[in-house]
């Protein structure tokens, strides 16, 4: 016997699918509930304009802060950006750097920001990896310190990588995919200081862990940029599985080298008399600390694992973006960058008795300059110094306008880099010795660290470069927690920028490939080629 259907009653349905709408509407603008004093930035007239405004910002967010900048930033004024995540973000003018990084964590946090940025609640099967990220501490302070030791070893890793991806034919011109290559030498070089020989050379884990990272990318793109806030804890996690597949996969390769020097780290800790060949990398410099200073989960193979992975995925993304950048710009640039890049380069490296050395790294300053300008002018993104409200009495701005607990605040990092106020007539313009000038006439006084002078001179040579952050130079972030990994970064870029120039020649790209923004990310071109050709070996 069939069943009719009842009737929808038009009276019913309507109010209630307006009511829905509206229930949804509130939870997806749950975050956007700020203070009506501060102006929004990209709004349309219209029903939901807020609404409508975070789903532009995935095709115009460069434009909208732009916008937002010269109305309000210039005025040392706060705007309000729409973001594709739906969370807007109040945007403090340059003004207010110094007092945000003056909040202490307890009222401001950086944690929560990054943890929403990336997603890491979806893409990490272990949680409990990032409550507890430990390793910051141990780049910050082992692996910079150990930088010039692992010189040698770094350098090995890059002549190695380059002259298989690039070659070594001196005759014929090859045309070599930029980022491509760029991940695989970066993700070499990178592990040969995370886990060592042999492992940073076999193609299968190579192959996991630039696969996580990009699942990654992928999974992040979903899920904060498509993924309404609503169902993220309901189908957050099935969007993941690409990673946490990789995840899995990256730690099968790496489960053996745990277990063994978990073993010896163990045992060293309960018989100070055993000895054993103690390897001098970042896996070990972890395990010592979980064993010796963490939880007992810490300790778990699976656990060490992930942290490892998730620390590929951030040297590797940050590192090879920046790479692609810096070869494009010097490529598109005139030729003589090359050329002086070189010769600064052969000249340190006889210097150094024809061994590369930390010392001999620190004083690459036209590669330092070359890599520190793409980082001003392109750079990450158009945001920085991101900070969630997680005081449950919210915080209140310097112009006296109160923030609630959840507000996100940040910084219009990418104007701030490219305004004429604070670079010149130029700012909006690739120059790869911008700040090697300043560098080279401290040195040519006797005033840089090639000699001894007053610390006033040191500090002001030690200002310009690539490492030092500034309240107009905020790509590694600024203040207490400015990126942890920049000096290996920039160590491991300027060797490498170093080793093309002295061994390679690289033809002129008539103009420059763009970038593509995505909101307030900006991501070089996957597509982007140079033609490359191995240099004749000088004659002795």
């Amino acid at each position: 016997m069939a069943v009719e259907a009842l009737p929808l009653d038009p009276r019913i349905f309507l109010p209630s699918l307006i009511l829905l709408l509206y229930f949804v509407h509130c939870r997806l603008t749950a975050k956007r509930w700020l203070p009506n004093t501060i102006p929004w930035i990209g709004l349309r007239n219209g029903f939901f304009a807020k609404t409508r405004a975070c789903m532009r910002d995935m095709r115009h967010g460069k434009e909208h802060l732009a916008e937002g900048y010269a109305k309000y930033s210039k005025h040392d004024k706060p705007f309000v950006a729409p973001t594709t995540s739906w969370w807007p973000e109040v945007v403090l003018p340059q003004s207010s750097i110094k007092w945000l990084l003056s909040q202490p964590d307890h009222v401001v946090d950086l944690h929560e920001g990054v943890q929403d940025a990336l997603q890491f609640g979806y893409v990490s099967p272990h949680d409990k990896v990032l409550e507890n990220p430990f390793h910051d501490d141990i780049v910050r302070r082992d692996l910079k310190r150990n930088l010039g030791v692992m010189t040698p070893a770094v350098f090995d890793e890059l002549e190695a990588s380059v002259d298989e991806l690039w070659g070594t034919d001196t005759e014929n011109w090859k045309e070599i995919p930029v980022y491509d290559t760029s991940q695989r030498i970066i993700a070499r070089t990178t592990n040969r200081t995370f886990v060592g020989l042999p492992l940073c050379r076999d193609a299968s884990y190579l192959h996991s862990a630039t696969k996580f990272a990009n699942a990654m990318l992928l999974q992040v793109g979903v899920t904060r940029f498509l993924l309404p806030a609503l169902l993220k804890p309901l189908i957050g996690h099935f969007f993941a599985i690409p990673c946490h597949f990789r995840d899995w996969q990256f730690s099968r390769h790496l489960a053996p080298m745990i277990h063994a020097r978990l073993r010896d780290v163990e045992r060293k800790e309960r018989d100070p008399s055993y000895t054993y060949k103690e390897p001098n990398d970042l896996l070990q410099w972890i395990i010592k600390y979980a064993v010796t200073k963490g939880e007992p989960h810490d300790r778990k193979p699976r656990y060490l694992a992930s942290r490892i992975c998730i620390m590929n995925f951030a040297a590797l993304h940050t590192s090879t973006v920046t790479t692609t950048n810096a070869l494009l710009d010097l490529a598109a640039a005139d030729p003589a960058c090359w050329a002086s890049i070189r010769e600064e380069a052969e000249r340190v490296f006889r210097d150094e008795g024809g061994v590369w050395t930390g010392s001999g790294v620190a004083r690459l300053a036209r590669a330092d300059s070359a890599v520190r300008e793409t980082l001003r002018l392109t750079g990450l993104g158009g945001r920085g110094l991101v900070r969630e409200v997680v005081a449950p009495g919210g915080v209140t701005l310097p112009d006296g306008t109160h923030l609630p607990l959840g507000a996100r605040l940040s910084v219009p990092s990418g104007e701030i880099q490219r305004d004429p106020a604070f670079y010149g007539a130029t700012a909006n313009e690739y120059d790869a010795f911008r700040f090697s000038r300043a560098r080279e006439a401290l040195a040519e006084r006797g005033d840089s660290d090639d000699a001894p002078t007053s610390g006033t001179t040191r500090r002001e040579d030690h200002a310009l470069t690539m490492v030092t952050t500034s309240d107009t130079f905020l790509t590694f972030g600024h203040g207490r927690r400015a990126c942890p990994g920049r000096f290996f970064a920039s160590h491991e870029i300027k060797l490498l920028l170093a080793y093309v120039a002295t061994h390679y020649d690289v033809q002129r790209l008539a103009t420059r490939p763009p970038n593509v923004w995505i909101s307030s990310s900006c991501i070089p071109p996957a597509t982007a080629v140079l033609s490359v050709r191995r240099r004749q070996p000088k004659e002795a």
